[in-house]
């Protein structure tokens, strides 16, 4: 889910599920942002970790699954909620399908809940802009998008069959661990809003 050494903090679940039901997209976008965080290297988490825009205000950050009113102070790159990446991979693919340029304020508050400032998204988004070359066309393809919603699917599933638990051969019910990668995003998808009709949130891949 996340580029391999960005952060050491396994993503929140409660605050991907959050931030998916507020931003409210329609499923190519998220399937164009699972594959626009496929394709970030190593060299992204180096720059990312190297250079992120930390506070220094000393101000204590705020609890790890609670929505603070302001962005958190976090003073060491291995306290940032790595949940940035997939907001700027969101805002990446966003701006992209639907050609529009809201605000960073926008995605960081309505999106993000003010997890974090507009500095730091600007650079974790130009981050991934430079990490990708500044190419996301090779990636808005059929075949991948189709992909990328196949592989959402077989996540959301499993993450659901995981927090069931399932029968073993003694008949007690057995619960596996919670893996950190792409299980993410298919849970997340689970609290994705479901009112808004099909007519107004298909794209093109949707008749694939």
């Amino acid at each position: 889910m996340l580029p391999p050494g960005a952060s050491f903090i396994t993503p929140s679940i409660p605050t991907i599920q959050q931030m998916l039901a507020r931003a409210n997209l329609s499923m190519d976008i998220i399937a164009l942002a699972v594959c626009i965080l496929d394709s970030l290297n190593s060299k992204f988490s180096r720059k990312w970790r190297v250079a992120f825009p930390l506070s220094h205000q000393g101000q204590p950050a705020s609890k790890r699954h609670t929505l603070p009113s302001a962005p958190s102070h976090a003073t060491h790159i291995n306290s940032v909620f790595p949940e940035i990446i997939i907001l700027a991979a969101l805002m990446v693919a966003d701006k992209f399908v639907e050609d529009l340029q809201s605000p960073t304020q926008y995605f960081a508050s309505n999106w993000g809940g003010n997890l974090w400032t507009c500095e730091q998204v600007n650079f974790t988004e130009r981050c991934i802009m430079e990490n990708l070359g500044y190419r996301i066309l090779p990636l808005w393809e059929p075949v991948l998008i189709k992909q990328a919603r196949h592989d959402i699917e077989m996540a959301r599933r499993e993450i659901i069959q995981e927090s069931t638990g399932c029968l073993g051969e003694d008949g007690r019910k057995h619960f596996k661990s919670m893996s950190s990668g792409h299980a993410v995003v298919g849970l997340g998808l689970q609290l994705t809003p479901a009112a808004t009709p099909d007519s107004e949130r298909a794209t093109s891949f949707d008749q694939i």
